[in-house]
């Protein structure tokens, strides 16, 4: 059931008993599971690794509606509501705390489901029946044969000796490690391996010496505040950084890493260490199928089968598990749930999605087309203008005036100043976007540009957006800079009406507007400049409370456009500072 409900004891062929010195006894496992994931995974993952260890009971974590979804499609494990499961621990509050300690771009449920993994084993948690020994399986890993968890008298602790990640490290020693550790434990981190393992045999009292180890120069820094609120607030300082980071800058806590580290620092004799190079032939387990293993899911069939399992299985026959990420795989931004019309399955017309990209910009449409794939949303791209082909002043003037601009921009003087070819491009491409929605079919149609990043939910947000929007509406905001938050005017749950927004990275506008935008043209100024200036006085114009995404960070400061702003624009003494500091910048 989704609020609990009786311990319910599987069985799944062949099983095994965990046995140690005091005999047998009951394994719990634990599974945070993706609302949005992979619904033909979790079966196949969870039936290999019962298979796999022996456990006796599941408890799935995931959304109130996943629950329900789960208990609707007949599962016979339980189904926990995540946001009541760890008092006060919540996806929005640990939202509200990224914010709070500016990390605004890491995402909520990715760290969320590594608090929650710990929370349950708190003497608070609402999972007070969780045994004392407890198996914690990521919802995307899949066992091909039996994974021990013991050996003799000792717990195994899984670990890759090829990839290290050095903000997981950094960030245990500043939450759990004490200002007078000593060199020998410090040094001894930047020697451990990965215990980033998709899977854990833990032990609840471990668990919570863990979470009572947290310094209290660590709580300092968040007064107050929940353990998990705590470790946000300590995160690793190299963040920012992506050469230590890897590909996880945005992301520098583990909750494995954390585990294993203290497990090894203070009860080393309960465990031993099952350490593999996982890009050796004869790895102990693997991270995602070798290339070429799962060939058939490049054409967008994401679901394991038996067939594709044994072809991971001959691949590295050495290895006991592996995870089922589908954006790993070859042509991954391709295998991902296939996207169904916008707003189809509530009996309206479907809304087109169309990203802006330049020809030149190969790497931002491989990011973008992910982004939107993973979401589930349709899309098409739409061929950006060129900067450097000379352009009708009947669509876009080649001059405007500052004075308006200056208002929210302090830095900014006003004058009348030369449009840049790159914002020139920016606008004729919006241009083309509406002349094509005012003489098509659909009441209704959005706009990205392609140095966006959707935020998990991206699709039932929208869906959602839309779907309250009054049906005198012509243009709505999804992502934005609000220059004039005083003057905004609530309108619902998911909408306002807003007075100034500029950035055009990512909006819908309907028939009607578009038509209104197009007979309004020539557009004068930067193309988002012009809609706060000019179009918000003529359209019915909203936005969404909660924005749908935010400019990427991988393209911050890769922008294709120069801005008129800042190259006569500003005032001398703002312009001269800029000229200054990109001098420096360029030439050292």
């Amino acid at each position: 059931s989704c609020h609990g409900g009786p311990r319910r004891h599987l069985r799944h062929g062949m099983r095994w008993t965990i046995l140690l010195a005091g005999g047998a006894w009951a394994l719990d496992v634990i599974v945070p599971v993706d609302p949005h994931g992979e619904a033909c995974v979790l079966p196949v993952a969870l039936g290999s690794m019962l298979n796999a260890t022996g456990a006796t009971q599941v408890y799935l974590l995931s959304s109130k509606a996943k629950c329900e979804e789960l208990d609707k499609a007949g599962t016979e494990h339980v189904c926990l509501d995540e946001n009541n499961l760890v008092p006060g621990l919540t996806k929005d509050r640990v939202k509200d705390a990224l914010l709070k300690h500016g990390r605004p771009d890491a995402k909520p449920g990715w760290y969320f489901q590594q608090f929650l993994k710990l929370g349950v084993a708190l003497q608070d948690s609402k999972l007070a029946d969780l045994s004392d020994d407890f198996l914690v399986w990521d919802a995307d890993t899949i066992a091909t044969k039996p994974v021990p968890l013991t050996r003799g008298s000792k717990r195994l602790l899984y670990a890759d000796t090829n990839s290290p990640i050095m903000c997981y490290l950094e960030t245990y020693k500043r939450v759990f490690l004490p200002a007078s550790a000593s060199l020998g434990e410090i040094g001894d981190l930047l020697n451990a391996p990965s215990y980033v393992a998709q899977m854990g045999y833990w032990s609840r009292p471990i668990v919570q010496s863990l979470v009572a180890s947290i310094t209290p120069d660590a709580r300092q820094n968040c007064p107050g505040c929940p353990w998990w609120e705590t470790i946000l607030a300590n995160l690793s300082p190299y963040q920012d950084d992506m050469a230590l980071a890897q590909d996880h800058h945005d992301w520098c806590f583990s909750e494995y890493e954390s585990y294993a580290l203290h497990a090894l620092a203070r009860y080393a004799d309960q465990y031993e260490v099952v350490a593999t190079d996982i890009t050796s032939p004869s790895a102990a387990w693997i991270r995602r199928p070798p290339q070429g293993s799962v060939d058939g899911t490049t054409t967008g069939d994401c679901c394991p089968t038996a067939a594709s399992i044994a072809k991971v299985a001959a691949a590295v026959p050495t290895s006991m598990y592996f995870s089922w990420e589908t954006h790993h795989f070859k042509g991954g931004s391709t295998c991902a749930p296939k996207a169904t019309p916008l707003l189809a399955k509530k009996g309206r017309a479907s809304v087109p999605l169309y990203i802006i990209n330049l020809a030149s910009r190969r790497d931002r449409w491989e990011h973008i087309s992910e982004q939107f794939t993973q979401a589930g949303l349709p899309f098409e791209r739409v061929e950006a203008a060129s900067a450097t082909v000379p352009w009708d002043e009947r669509l876009v003037m080649k001059t405007w005036n500052t004075s308006w601009n200056a208002v929210y921009n302090k830095d900014m003087a006003s004058r009348v100043v030369p449009l840049s070819p790159g914002e020139a491009g920016c606008a004729r491409s919006h241009v083309g976007v509406w002349k094509r929605v005012a003489a098509g079919t659909a009441p209704l149609a959005c706009v990205f540009e392609d140095d966006a990043d959707l935020d998990e939910g991206a699709r039932p947000l929208l869906e959602s957006a839309i779907d309250e929007l009054p049906s005198s509406a012509e243009m709505l905001y999804l992502m934005y800079q609000d220059k004039n938050p005083s003057g905004n005017r609530p309108f619902s749950t998911l909408l306002f009406r807003p007075s100034v927004v500029f950035w055009t990275r990512g909006y819908c506008v309907t028939q009607a507007g578009a038509k209104k935008l197009v007979d309004m043209l020539p557009v004068v100024g930067p193309v988002d400049v012009w809609l706060a200036e000019f179009a918000f006085r003529k359209l019915q114009v909203f936005a969404t409370t909660t924005q749908l995404g935010k400019q990427s960070r991988q393209f911050e400061g890769d922008s294709d456009i120069i801005h008129s702003t800042l190259t006569s624009g500003l005032r001398p003494k703002v312009m001269k500072e800029r000229q200054q500091r990109l001098r420096q910048l360029l030439f050292g």
